[in-house]
């Protein structure tokens, strides 16, 4: 299999990985970041922090770093997933469209779960991350 093929594979199943966890209510979300928040030891004073208080890096919690980092990857895989000749301008256009397209899918998704919101503002995260990606 090659690069390209691969990346349109891995490029459907992190976005189908991450249709899943958007799926999950707000609570059931919360608590398996704050898992997330444990398992890599976010706390001060010994007691573990909700990631809605926890101390911000570059003005971003730990869930927004997460958005950069999966957009980053999905980004990446779009760009790699297309015929090598075409030209590179094209290619980072059409990656960034369609992994933006998925950003603000994902958006629309959440706010008909129970206890989650679309958020323009998280789209414009994830197409900070698409960009690093690229």
């Amino acid at each position: 299999m090659n690069i390209q093929k691969m990346s349109r594979v891995g490029f459907l199943l992190i976005a189908l990985v991450m249709f899943f966890f958007s799926s999950q209510p707000g609570e059931e979300s919360n608590d398996l970041s704050d898992s997330v928040a444990e398992l890599i030891q976010i706390e001060q004073d010994g007691s573990y922090l909700h990631l809605s208080v926890q101390p911000l890096v570059l003005g971003l919690n730990l869930r927004k770093m997460a958005h950069i980092a999966v957009f980053a990857v999905l980004g990446s895989l779009a760009f790699l997933s297309l015929d090598f000749k075409i030209i590179q301008w094209k290619k980072a256009l059409y990656a960034i469209s369609v992994s933006y397209f998925y950003a603000c899918f994902d958006e629309i998704h959440q706010a008909f779960i129970p206890e989650r919101d679309g958020s323009f503002g998280d789209t414009l995260i994830d197409l900070f991350g698409i960009l690093l990606g690229i």
